[in-house]
């Protein structure tokens, strides 16, 4: 699971005008991931030919959102598409007028999904993390 408690959306409903991660929910989601570690490797001990795989995401996701200058970006805490309080919009597109004029510098598109170059970067991760476990 991604740092939850960083995105834009929850930052505006629990930050109560903290501009920061909310921990809480951010200790949520990691939890949710040890168990999910716990449970694949209980059930790939248990059922014969099943090999599941779980790749963090978590961490380059919270690293970019934490250090977002590393990368590149120049905006974290807000969406490039959306608009009011809590940064949404019906439609989000390169043409909306809600949509920032340089989206390669926003981690994130909207207020809950990652923005083209943001992914780009986790995907990367995470194929490096999986490449040595493919037989």
């Amino acid at each position: 699971m991604v740092p939850v408690g960083c995105l834009p959306l929850v930052i505006t409903l629990l930050g109560f005008g903290n501009n920061q991660c909310i921990a809480s929910v951010n200790h949520l989601a990691t939890a949710l991931n040890q168990r999910l570690i716990v449970t694949s490797e209980l059930l790939n001990n248990t059922l014969p030919g099943l090999r599941l795989l779980l790749l963090d995401i978590y961490t380059p996701y919270f690293d970019i959102i934490t250090r977002p200058a590393i990368y590149g970006f120049s905006e974290s805490r807000r969406a490039c598409c959306g608009t009011g309080v809590y940064e949404a919009s019906i439609i989000c597109n390169l043409n909306s007028v809600e949509t920032c004029s340089n989206a390669s510098k926003y981690v994130f598109w909207d207020a809950t999904h990652p923005s083209q170059d943001a992914s780009k970067i986790i995907a990367i991760n995470l194929f490096e993390q999986g490449k040595s476990l493919i037989p």
